[in-house]
């Protein structure tokens, strides 16, 4: 009995160890994209990155909230369609469609955008 509550400890952990593991691989790759897509803007930049664990029907999905700025909407569109295009699971809210207003940088017109995701965990 005793090596039976051993094993099943041991599994327990296992399973514990692959979920974390599996969250931190997503991150990397969800990161991943973010940067490549942020290349194909090339004027736009992330100051917020906010993300939370959906619950619910959605509870295989994470909400992650972009916020920063960038010098013109067409940066903006280029960044949101290359991040959905990607081979990860990553779609535009529908409840919080992106936004943007504008503001400056120094002397310059800009826009600050707010954009929320959901990646598919």
């Amino acid at each position: 009995m005793a090596i039976d509550n051993q094993e099943a400890a041991l599994v327990k952990n296992l399973d514990v160890l692959d979920k974390l593991t599996s969250r931190q691989a997503l991150w990397i790759r969800f990161l991943e994209a973010v940067e490549a897509s942020q290349r194909t803007a090339h004027d736009l930049w992330l100051t917020q990155v906010i993300s939370k664990r959906l619950t619910g029907a959605d509870a295989d999905k994470i909400e992650v909230t972009l916020i920063g700025t960038v010098f013109s909407a067409a940066s903006f569109d280029v960044f949101l369609r290359s991040l959905v295009s990607g081979d990860l699971a990553i779609e535009i809210s529908q409840k919080t469609p992106p936004s943007a207003s504008g503001t400056k940088v120094g002397n310059d017109p800009a826009l600050t955008f707010t954009a929320v995701v959901r990646v598919k965990a």
